[in-house]
């Protein structure tokens, strides 16, 4: 990943070359317009194929109506980017209600909306109003900020920087949503970073906290509360961390925002690798702030895929967190369950060091395991967020969106909750079913690196398979597997428990079944 071209605000989309080579992922876009962005179209493929993305366009006629909704052609990724100067504010409502029905109809497809232009003040006020009626996503707005605008820099609604932000926030927004790396982790330093000064050298009464440092606080205590895990590694020793929050250094970042927090002498590369552990996810997840550049240099190099950002100038900061890396945020409510499944996880690797065999483990934790059939639109929508962002544990990489009215007694759903006496974690795994000719065919399995290390994964199945073969004990089970970059835990596990045949990966029972059984009917309900 090209760190520096991801998050400058480029002025001049011409500098931006697209990267040479094959991309990993590809992205198809359909863009609904009334002007002709293909200059910004292409500034934006420029960008995403900076974070490994190939980004392929198509373009509508130019409408201000947006008819061409009404052919109802199927696209992956819509975008609507319209000149709003030359739309009537009485007829945004009447787009509105023409998006909501296309929306409705491609459920399977991603929207996003482009914002009108600060300078268009009441064509914004509308658009953002009628975006908030209808539930669109923040994730789904590309918003920009206040670019110094006057009335001579305005051409098709928008100024010059403007359309140059836009594109750029098009290009990283995209290419994210598509590859997975959004950013789930924020790793922060303390010293000259929330705050203004060295706790230890510099006296209390020194140390500053400037307007741009409490922003700073204040958006990663809102990352934390939008799902975000936010740790911090830092030099400071425990009593100095202590004294920062007791002196209230950090009054826009409450303590209980922190997932935990590592502190000492040791190095930053010391402190990510154990949080990486943690983790249980890819290094391209996380972003570490610092505002040491040897620290920046150290991590960069040991974790070549962390995205990296300067804290030296606090306006730029702000500007990353605010507008250039793309979070991924927490449409469930279960942001406080991913915090104490890592805490959980801390205090189970106090467990582990005490020599206990994987099995001993799970049984003294109580450790319960319990699959249903999804028949309602909560649990639906559970597994197609982990369809959708499960990228270590997933066996097709299909990244399905299944709908209420898929289900049935031929095609279903069956979502895995997964608990013991340290932390309840919830639905953690999805496997996604079809019958054919009396045997099962997974389509879909995923699990949630939330519960990956503790051991559970053959019995997270074994679970699973027993809601699906309830009537039809142990009958013939396939699955579909497709390799990818991230996917080595899903490949080793098919190897362990499916047999290589023609058709594709058929389960071996006797497997399965021989290393569930010691405790299987203890921690599956």
């Amino acid at each position: 990943m090209n760190q520096d071209a991801v998050l400058r605000v480029y002025k001049n989309r011409k500098f931006i070359s697209r990267r040479s080579g094959d991309e990993t992922f590809l992205s198809k876009l359909h863009f609904l317009r009334n002007e002709a962005w293909e200059p910004y179209i292409e500034h934006a493929a420029n960008i995403a194929s900076k974070l490994d993305s190939k980004l392929e366009f198509s373009l509508s006629a130019y409408d201000d109506s947006l008819n061409s909704l009404l052919s109802r052609s199927p696209y992956p990724n819509f975008v609507i980017w319209l000149n709003w100067s030359r739309i009537q504010i009485t007829s945004i409502q009447t787009l509105f209600d023409r998006i909501q029905s296309a929306r409705e109809f491609h459920l399977n497809s991603n929207w996003y909306l482009i914002l009108p232009s600060h300078s268009s003040v009441a064509a914004r006020r509308e658009v953002l109003r009628l975006a908030k009626i209808q539930g669109w996503d923040s994730n789904q707005i590309i918003d920009f900020p206040e670019l110094g605008l006057t009335d001579e820099s305005i051409k098709m609604g928008y100024s010059r920087n403007e359309l140059d932000f836009i594109s750029f926030k098009l290009g990283t927004l995209v290419a994210m949503e598509t590859s997975g790396s959004k950013i789930r982790a924020l790793v922060v330093d303390m010293d000259n970073t929330l705050y203004q000064g060295v706790i230890g050298e510099d006296e209390l009464n020194e140390i500053q906290i400037t307007p741009n440092h409490l922003q700073v606080q204040k958006v990663i205590t809102r990352l934390s509360d939008s799902g975000v895990l936010v740790f911090i590694a830092t030099k400071n020793n425990s009593s100095e961390v202590d004294l920062a929050f007791d002196a209230n250094l950090l009054p826009n970042l409450p303590r209980s925002k922190i997932t935990s927090i590592y502190g000492g002498w040791g190095s930053k590369s010391d402190s990510l690798s154990e949080i990486l552990k943690l983790l249980n996810f890819s290094q391209a997840n996380v972003l570490f702030i610092d505002d040491n550049g040897r620290e920046l240099a150290e991590i960069a190099t040991a974790f070549p895929d962390v995205l990296t950002v300067c804290a030296l100038n606090t306006e730029q900061l702000l500007l990353a967190l605010e507008e250039s890396v793309s979070f991924e945020t927490d449409k469930t409510g279960s942001s406080d369950t991913r915090v104490k499944d890592i805490q959980a996880k801390i205090v189970r690797s106090e467990f582990n060091q005490l020599g206990a065999s994987e099995a001993q483990l799970l049984t003294d934790l109580k450790t319960k395991i319990h699959s249903t059939n999804v028949i309602e639109i909560d649990g639906l929508n559970r597994a197609n967020e982990l369809f959708s962002k499960t990228n270590q544990f997933n066996f097709s990489l299909k990244r399905s969106r299944v709908t209420l009215d898929q289900l049935g007694l031929q095609f279903g759903v069956i979502n895995s909750t997964l608990k013991d006496d340290i932390s309840d974690s919830g639905i953690i795994s999805s496997l996604c079913w079809t019958l054919e000719s009396g045997a099962a065919r997974i389509l879909e399995f995923v699990i949630s690196c939330r519960a990956l290390g503790r051991g559970t994964e053959k019995y997270i199945l074994k679970s699973a398979l027993s809601v699906l073969t309830t009537q039809k004990a142990e009958c013939r089970v396939s699955a579909d597997f497709l390799e990818g970059p991230r996917n080595q835990p899903s490949k080793d596990f098919l190897l362990a428990y499916f047999q290589r045949v023609p058709e594709g990966w058929l389960l071996d029972w006797d497997k399965l079944n021989k290393e569930t059984i010691e405790i299987g009917r203890e921690i599956i309900e």
